[in-house]
């Protein structure tokens, strides 16, 4: 049983949100309720860049719901920044994982790049984003490193590489 009537659309609103039709998310949107709101902020914070979010900004961006475009365009937004700054987190500790199991210091990693330390302390501790270039500029230096273990988790580097 739905609680928001659907026109047009036959659908269970009951299913996940990433298998509703766009028709059936743009009458949630439209007349649809708080929980079900939540749902598909929900399915937009587990896929920021996924269809639910996708199809979310199409029908925002009609600008026809006063006050629940902006919300659901801030719900977006967040996701994303939130996704993004997860992510910059994982590989800065990836990194930081790395460079110990090479037994580098900030230091030596920096001279062996051509990065600063500072630079990369900002990487390891997610507050900054590498570019590809550096990316490839740390991992070629990690790679002419012997890799050993790291002190107390008895992890060798290719334990810890991807």
């Amino acid at each position: 049983m739905t609680s928001t009537p659907l026109r047009n659309v036959d659908v269970d609103l009951t299913a996940p949100v990433e298998d509703w039709p766009f028709e059936a998310l743009a009458t949630v949107l439209d007349r649809g309720t708080v929980g079900e709101w939540r749902r598909v902020v929900a399915a937009i914070r587990s896929q920021p860049w996924g269809t639910v979010a996708r199809n979310t900004e199409t029908i925002i961006g009609w600008g026809e719901r006063y006050g629940v475009d902006a919300l659901l365009e801030e719900a977006i937004r967040r996701a994303r920044r939130d996704f993004q700054v997860a992510a910059r987190r994982k590989h800065g500790q990836r990194l930081r994982r790395l460079r110990l199991s090479a037994g580098l210091t900030l230091r030596e990693l920096g001279a062996a790049t051509g990065i600063t330390a500072a630079n990369l302390s900002k990487y390891e501790n997610g507050l900054m984003s590498p570019t590809l270039d550096t990316v490839e500029r740390i991992e070629q230096a990690l790679a002419v490193q012997q890799p050993r273990a790291i002190e107390g988790d008895g992890a060798d580097a290719a334990a810890i590489a991807p």
